[in-house]
């Protein structure tokens, strides 16, 4: 038996306060998932704090999350679950963020946020099997650690105008800017020495893009388009957008979409995706 999300959460006050144990989504304000793939739950907790309403609020988010998991093959953890192998540290990451959003349905929403996220011990994660993406992040010379470390600070940022419309118009953009790209390479190492400029150099991932409609009510449609850059250790490949297929790429993306019933929906998707470095 293997359970996608299972938690317990303590939200009063009209969910002001959110406290959250388990095995659960991402509590972070984003956009899109260049960070990680809206598949992916982890085990862990977090804490939300809400200053004003659904439509005009400032929120406050920590959180705790564990990586390595166990499976009926430790040797192959499934994404977001805890593993209880004890020859290895757990990995995980410690993050927090912030957020804010004005406006209201008949007018304007504008939501900004940033957060952080601390990686810890991702080494224990090589040659597992995490996600559907390929490990793209740099490796150093012999392949035994990241070149880099993942201390991922992120941006977020959503106008959409009329959103209580038939048709409201959404423009997006997510940032992510890795200040830990390089840093397992010192300085004297001669070996990592072109590995460590690369990570350096491919250290930002932005994923931007408008949306015209919305899929709510039956008869809906949504055209939308997005531009994605996705430096090498931008972000960490096993988590990120799975249509990606990991990092070191750059992609236009076209989505329509038709809401069939409430909660039915059809979305199609496709892309045109490059190669920013080919190590070939």
């Amino acid at each position: 038996i293997n359970l996608d999300k299972a938690w317990v959460g303590l939200r009063p006050w009209d969910e002001a306060l959110d406290l959250t144990v388990g095995r659960h989504g991402n509590p972070f304000v984003k956009t899109t998932e260049l960070v990680w793939d809206e598949d992916l739950t982890f085990d862990g907790s977090y804490l939300k704090l809400r200053f004003g309403d659904m439509n005009n609020n400032l929120s406050l988010v920590g959180a705790y999350s564990l990586f390595q998991i166990a499976g009926l093959d430790p040797a192959k953890p499934r994404a977001g679950r805890n593993s209880f192998n004890t020859d290895t540290d757990t990995s995980g990451m410690m993050s927090g963020g912030v957020s804010a959003s004005f406006g209201g349905p008949d007018s304007v929403m504008f939501m900004v946020g940033g957060n952080y996220h601390q990686y810890t011990n991702v080494n224990n994660l090589i040659g597992k099997t995490l996600s559907l993406n390929p490990r793209t992040n740099l490796l150093t010379a012999d392949g035994k650690a990241h070149i880099s470390q993942f201390r991922l600070a992120t941006g977020s940022l959503m106008l959409s105008l009329f959103p209580g419309a038939y048709l409201p118009l959404t423009v997006h953009a997510d940032v992510s800017y890795n200040l830990g790209a390089g840093a397992n390479a010192g300085a004297a190492d001669a070996a990592n020495a072109d590995l460590r400029k690369r990570a350096q150099a491919e250290n930002l991932g932005i994923v931007a893009g408008a949306m015209l409609g919305k899929l709510e009510e039956a008869g809906n449609i949504v055209l939308g388009f997005n531009y994605k850059m996705v430096g090498t250790d931008s972000v960490f490949s096993a988590f990120n957008e799975d249509m990606l297929g990991g990092t070191n790429i750059t992609a236009f993306e076209g989505k329509l979409g038709f809401q069939l019933a409430p909660k039915t929906s059809l979305v199609l998707k496709g892309q045109i995706a490059t190669k920013i470095n080919d190590p070939d």
